[in-house]
């Protein structure tokens, strides 16, 4: 699995070689610069299981889901496909 970069927005696609958890994990530290460790535990966030079901069940790009957490918007898409943006690098216009 190979993150890019682009304008500090991080993504990654989950090809299910690891634990979809750690795959989250990891885009996250790499877009926020910082250890989920160091931030809220993410399973307060939403139910990580669950979203690895719901990718594991979908093949859709028009599918995805969405949220907040450690200061970024977070999107997961059907084909494993995680984006992570720190909200710094959002452009509110």
């Amino acid at each position: 699995m190979n993150a890019s970069i682009d304008n500090g927005t991080t993504t990654q696609t989950w090809d299910g070689e690891q634990p979809f958890h750690r795959a989250l994990f990891e885009t996250l530290e790499s877009a926020a610069n910082v250890a989920v460790t160091e931030i809220e535990p993410v399973y307060e966030t939403i139910d990580v299981e669950s979203l690895e079901r719901f990718i594991t069940n979908s093949s859709s790009n028009d599918i995805f889901t969405a949220f907040s957490y450690g200061g970024c918007y977070v999107e997961i898409q059907g084909d494993g496909t995680i984006t992570v943006t720190p909200f710094r690098q959002i452009d509110p216009k």
